[in-house]
């Protein structure tokens, strides 16, 4: 067929030379013109391959700017998962830095909210015991002395203390002392009931077996 019936971007029929619709092509001295192949847009009969970051279905009259949220072939458009994000005319999802998280389409991440931690996009509550601030990537454990909620550390008051990983204190025992949320024992001659920042020194005319307590001597069998 001669060329010059049918340029390119149209076809010939009964020696006429007629444009191809918008969404097709031709070749030169075609006698028909072609469905626009996907991955391409066909304008005033030419096709032309899309851009990086765009894509396009068959028969497309211009090619699609890949939304945020999503990556692009040059053929379709898919979400990313979460965990990961996105910015406009993505070839792939990005992960999300430790320390923040995202849902799937996400054209962003958020910062870990406190008493979670985030590792590799997800969030995850802290474990009993364990603590975090906002934008964490690790919870820290409780430590000896303190209590903790999911969200806060707080030490002990005096007369109370605690071991690591507490939810709570405990009150001092009978023959110890408890300060700054450590607890320690008392010294010989000394003793405490319980529930103090310190203990007592046994006083002149009681008798101090033990550091739990003190009782009075019988006239004569202590010292003044």
């Amino acid at each position: 067929m001669d060329s010059a019936c049918s340029p390119k971007g149209s076809y010939c029929i009964a020696g006429a030379i007629e444009a191809c619709s918008p969404g097709s092509y031709s070749l030169p001295a075609a006698s028909f013109c072609s469905f626009c192949t996907a991955g391409s847009f066909c304008a005033f009969g030419v096709m032309t391959a899309c851009s990086e970051g765009t894509y396009s279905e068959a028969g497309a009259v211009a090619c699609t700017v890949c939304r945020p949220g999503y990556y692009c072939s040059s053929t379709r458009e898919t979400m990313c998962a979460a965990g990961s994000f996105s910015l406009e005319k993505s070839t792939a999802c990005t992960v999300c830095r430790e320390g923040s998280y995202s849902a799937a389409g996400s054209s962003e991440c958020t910062n870990c909210v406190k008493g979670n931690y985030c590792s590799k996009g997800h969030m995850n509550p802290c474990e009993i015991g364990y603590w975090s601030h906002e934008g964490a990537s690790v919870c820290t454990q409780c430590r000896e002395g303190y209590f903790c909620t999911s969200t806060t550390e707080t030490i002990c008051s005096d007369g109370s203390y605690s071991i690591a990983a507490s939810m709570s204190c405990s009150r001092c025992e009978a023959g110890y002392y408890c300060q700054n949320g450590i607890k320690r024992a008392c010294g010989r001659g000394t003793y405490s009931y319980g529930g103090t920042s310190s203990c007592t020194d046994c006083p002149p005319g009681y008798n101090c077996p033990t550091t739990t307590g003190a009782s009075i001597c019988p006239s004569g069998l202590c010292n003044k």
